[in-house]
């Protein structure tokens, strides 16, 4: 019997950093949350990446954040930083 392929640990870390790279070159529209759920698909407005700064956090839809720092907030999306000790 085959075994199914699994998932690396550290998937969701990925997924949010190529997030987080391919919304930095983007200049206009909406953004997408850099949340480390692989089928989340929610916008962010464009406008947050001045609310990211010099931060080397995410940007996350409310509600995304799970057990990250909040750092920055707004009515449609949080800056965030990852917990000390978290993966991702």
């Amino acid at each position: 019997m085959q075994q199914l392929e699994q998932r690396p640990v550290r998937y969701g870390a990925v997924l949010r950093e190529a997030r987080r790279t391919s919304n930095r070159r983007q200049a206009l529209g909406n953004l997408r949350c850099e949340c480390g759920e692989a089928s989340c698909r929610s916008p962010i407005p464009a406008a947050a990446e001045e609310h990211r700064g010099q931060r080397d956090g995410f940007i996350v839809v409310p509600g995304h954040h799970g057990q990250d720092v909040v750092v920055a907030a707004a009515d449609r999306f949080f800056v965030v930083e990852l917990a000390r000790g978290r993966p991702s």
